[in-house]
């Protein structure tokens, strides 16, 4: 039996006009294969009349009651087969520190860190003396670079934590190089793009805005740093047991060392998102790549009902 793939955008977080336009694409590129049901979330809840033995989801949420964890877990508890990591891979991707904390422990570079929220009490000097200057600060959760933000002066760093922002900010060492991205189709990797912006920071303005930013697909590598780094992204996707797809950030250091930055579990699928152009590389078109995101819900359905 084919189902039927009820897409998911919207939502209720800070992405909630990437998600729109993420649910809008991915719903026309499916809509020539498959018979969709495309429904606009305003709320943190699953949508009423949908039936598990009839439908797969496919969640283009991104953030907040998206990525975090708790839509899957809603879907898990309902017995519905939904495209995407599981509840417990996408709580820990969403926590960039927690990702972080769990590739550390196996050996990957990642730029150091430090978690503050409007309680803590650490001072600019101690928390320069530990990660130098220019400085990273974002969210601890979230995506799209919202919030985002370059600190390069003390001044600017004192101002940050006397304003005490609400929430979890992370604050990382600042890692001088390249930014690429590799996007993950079924845990294999796809190509690598090089992202050079017009300016010193790849923020949300940067990320929706035409003619901000400047994409190479693939990028400009030699070939055995383009294997380690495509090697290194598989073993990242299986070390945060993760599965289908997902898109990973590096930097690429001035000597050639790929630091982790994070690892989106529902990356965007804009036109100028950045999971396509990675599938590009390897012949995909957007209609192909949409097919292949949806294929591994529609098997596990389908071996479900086999056994039923």
């Amino acid at each position: 039996m084919q189902p039927t793939i009820t897409i998911l955008y919207g939502g209720i977080g800070s992405e909630r006009e990437v998600s729109i336009k993420s649910g809008q694409a991915i719903a026309e590129a499916l809509n020539n294969n498959f018979e969709i049901i495309a429904v606009e979330l305003n709320k943190p809840e699953l949508p009423e009349n949908l039936n598990s033995k009839k439908t797969i989801i496919f969640p283009a949420l991104h953030g907040e009651f998206g990525e975090d964890g708790q839509l899957q877990t809603l879907l898990e508890k309902e017995g519905f087969h939904y495209s995407g990591c599981d509840s417990q891979s996408s709580e820990h991707c969403f926590n960039k520190s927690s990702s972080k904390a769990i590739l550390s422990k196996n050996n990957i570079h990642v730029p150091q860190s430090i978690v503050i929220n409007e309680k803590s009490e650490i001072e600019a000097d101690e928390i320069t003396s530990r990660l130098g200057l220019p400085l990273i600060i974002k969210p601890e959760t979230g995506g799209s670079s919202v919030g985002l933000m370059l600190v390069s002066e003390k001044a600017a760093l004192v101002n940050f934590l006397n304003e005490r922002p609400e929430g979890s900010w992370l604050i990382e060492q600042r890692i001088e190089g390249r930014e690429i991205t590799v996007g993950i189709l079924e845990g294999k990797a796809q190509g690598i793009v090089e992202i050079e912006v017009e300016g010193e920071l790849y923020d949300f303005k940067h990320k929706y805005t035409k003619g901000k930013t400047q994409f190479h697909c693939p990028a400009n590598l030699p070939k055995a740093l383009t294997l380690q780094i495509t090697e290194l992204s598989e073993k990242i996707f299986k070390l945060l047991e993760c599965r289908d797809f997902g898109r990973i950030d590096f930097i690429l250091s001035n000597n050639n060392t790929p630091y982790f930055l994070e690892l989106n579990t529902i990356p965007g699928l804009t036109s100028t998102s950045l999971l396509p152009k990675s599938a590009s590389c390897n012949n995909l078109n957007f209609e192909q790549l949409a097919s292949r995101l949806v294929q591994p819900a529609i098997k596990r359905f389908q071996t479900d009902q086999k056994s039923a």
